[in-house]
């Protein structure tokens, strides 16, 4: 199952490292996402781009689709 790890690129070096732990402790597809200029409480602007890439069909999934 494909998984999503972030961590703002402002929060604590501890905090991004974990994010990256805890990434690798997942199998399949992994994720793992710094966003820049954002600590802890990402605002929604900034993280709607990277959860709709990471939701939304590939292109070729949804021509395949048509």
């Amino acid at each position: 199952m494909p998984t999503l790890v972030a961590a703002g690129g402002k929060s604590p070096d501890w905090f991004k490292h974990t994010a990256r732990v805890v990434s690798e402790q997942f199998s399949g597809e992994k994720h793992t996402a710094i966003v820049p200029g954002q600590n802890h409480n990402a605002s929604a602007k900034a993280i709607a781009p990277m959860l709709i890439d990471f939701f939304a069909p590939p292109v070729s999934a949804t021509r395949a689709a048509a």
